[in-house]
């Protein structure tokens, strides 16, 4: 059944790999056509280089300026810029700002949203920051990563 409505208290954000996640819409409120999100990056924060097999991706970047390497291309983009990640290609970002970046994620077919609780956690409130990535949080996300289709290819980029 799908959620034609959700409003700002019906949201939930997560802490999660450094970066902090407000859920716009999931695969619930969509049927599982796609999810959406808010995604704000502290300078430096981002996932490594990566491939999903299930999904597409497209940022669209609201604040700040992020590096993308989509195929081995890199480019910094900034507020007003769309970068698409089609499944398969081999992708990363990383917030080069000096403030946090933001961008919305959008996800199709929505589900992966569900990975980010498997290694991060519910923020308490908008203040609550990010917990720091440590050895053992990287473990549980390349484990997460895994179960979802999602293979870790290298580090992060520069």
């Amino acid at each position: 059944m799908t959620r034609p409505i959700r409003t700002a208290a019906e949201q939930f954000t997560v802490l999660a790999a450094g970066d902090r996640y407000r859920f716009l819409a999931t695969a619930e409120d969509t049927g599982g056509a796609y999810a959406l999100w808010h995604a704000t990056l502290p300078p430096g924060g981002g996932p490594p280089l990566h491939r999903h097999s299930r999904e597409d991706e497209r940022f669209d970047v609201l604040a700040g300026t992020v590096r993308f390497s989509i195929d081995g291309v890199v480019r910094d983009v900034g507020p007003g810029d769309s970068v698409a990640a089609p499944r398969g290609s081999v992708h990363a970002f990383r917030n080069i700002s000096e403030k946090p970046a933001e961008m919305l994620i959008h996800i199709s077919p929505g589900g992966m949203e569900k990975m980010f609780m498997l290694f991060g956690r519910l923020a308490s409130g908008p203040d609550d920051a990010p917990d720091p990535v440590t050895p053992e949080m990287v473990g549980r996300i390349a484990e997460a990563c895994a179960s979802y289709g999602i293979e870790i290819l290298g580090p992060p980029i520069e």
